[in-house]
């Protein structure tokens, strides 16, 4: 028997109503806007150990460990464009007043601060009492409903989707509103178009044809092809598109951090152009541009071992080429048997098979795994050896098989 979310995913990939293209507001429109929505519910939670424990000096009571399987969801809401507009604005004004009836709620906390205060001078235990009691009730109004009502609502009004809500536990997001077949000014293409025809686009000031940012995906795509052909007058139409975005996904970030540090670096006479892009854009999106322009070479290098470090050096290797990144990747490869935390092996196993990866696809890459054979410590060369010489699928399963084995 199918579940709740295995028959929604089946509804959603068939193009089901409310998911065939129509807005699911007016119901009548074809729909030109759309809002990537996911939900991620806790399926099962499977207790590993005892809440109540016996010791020497009594009982205690506290949280029994247990082992957590969430399920994530992927939702797409179609809007067309009126719809789209007044949804985005009553969105907005949502969020304002939740934000104020937060404050309000939170205003009784107030006169306990106060009395508690006095407490501590008159009466010290319990003064100790009721700080415990002060520092739970912040803790419960910080946390407590971090989900987004309006989408919820949302989200409640479309068939399939609403028996999700009946779970306990579930946590709702978004990766910013997108356009569908976005129809392009005259004389532009998209980006997907003009890579593929390696056409000789030029900057939006010249009179020729200008580039666009069209989805998410092209992202991706002009990355990959930039060291390639690099094209920095595409920029500018980067930072537009991601400026419009409501917010820029967590496993994007370290990726456009690096990539966008390289790429000012050896554009200095664009960023005043550049800067002007991204005034109006998220707080994720001003947080990673202001990171990028303060990062350098050195500071790149000396970053920490991590798999976000493995993005933003892949990232930067493709905005410079600069082969220092790749010699980084590879020195990584050295925790994979003096591994002392969790982290450093997945950042090791991730940066063996990301270089199995990019060696298929750089010759640059594939030719410094090469020269670095000759010349390295004997477990890194076995390693650069299976890149070498093993086929991407049997480096993907050793590499499962040594983070299982963990």
């Amino acid at each position: 028997m199918l579940s709740v979310a295995d028959e929604l995913a089946i509804a959603i990939s068939k193009r089901k109503p409310p998911f065939d293209g129509t807005c699911q507001i007016c119901g009548k429109q074809k729909a030109t806007d759309w809002l990537p929505t996911y939900m991620r519910y806790l399926e099962r939670r499977v207790m590993t150990g005892d809440a109540v424990k016996v010791t020497p000096r009594g009982v205690s009571v506290g949280y029994a460990p247990a082992n957590e399987y969430w399920r994530h969801v992927d939702i797409p809401c179609l809007f067309c464009k009126l719809c789209g507009e007044e949804f985005r604005q009553d969105w907005r004004r949502a969020k304002r007043a939740a934000i104020a009836s937060k404050l309000l709620n939170g205003a009784f906390l107030l006169p306990l601060a106060l009395v508690a205060i006095v407490l501590i001078a008159l009466l010290p235990f319990v003064a100790i009492s009721l700080a415990i009691f002060i520092v739970y009730a912040i803790y419960r109004q910080a946390t407590r409903n971090r989900t987004d009502q309006f989408l919820a609502a949302h989200l409640r009004t479309l068939g399939g989707v609403d028996k999700l809500f009946d779970e306990d536990e579930y946590v709702i997001g978004h990766m910013g509103f997108c356009e569908i077949e976005q129809g392009l000014p005259e004389g532009a293409v998209s980006v997907s178009e003009a890579i593929s025809a390696n056409r000789p686009l030029e900057n939006s000031t010249s009179h020729q044809s200008t580039v666009l940012f069209t989805k998410l995906n092209e992202l991706d795509l002009f990355v990959d092809s930039y060291l390639e052909k690099k094209r920095p007058q595409w920029i500018s139409a980067m930072l537009e598109f991601l400026a419009k975005q409501d917010d820029i996904p967590r496993e994007a970030i370290a990726g456009l951090t690096g990539f966008l540090s390289e790429v000012k670096r050896e554009n200095p006479d664009q960023n005043t152009e550049w800067n002007s892009k991204i005034i109006c854009g998220c707080p994720a999106l001003r947080n990673l541009y202001a990171t990028a322009r303060e990062l350098t070479t050195a500071a790149i290098l000396d970053l920490k071992p991590s798999n976000e470090t493995n993005d933003l050096l892949w990232s930067a290797f493709r905005g410079s080429g600069n082969v220092d990144y790749i010699g980084k990747i590879i020195d990584t490869m050295h925790w994979i048997e003096n591994a002392t935390t969790r982290e450093q092996l997945e950042a090791a196993v991730s940066a063996k098979w990301s270089l199995a990866a990019h060696a298929r696809t750089f010759p640059l890459v594939h030719f410094y795994v090469i020269m670095t054979t000759q010349d390295c410590e004997k477990s890194i060369k076995k390693h650069l050896d299976d890149i070498l010489t093993k086929d991407m699928e049997c480096i993907v399963k050793e590499s499962q098989r040594l983070l299982i084995e963990h």
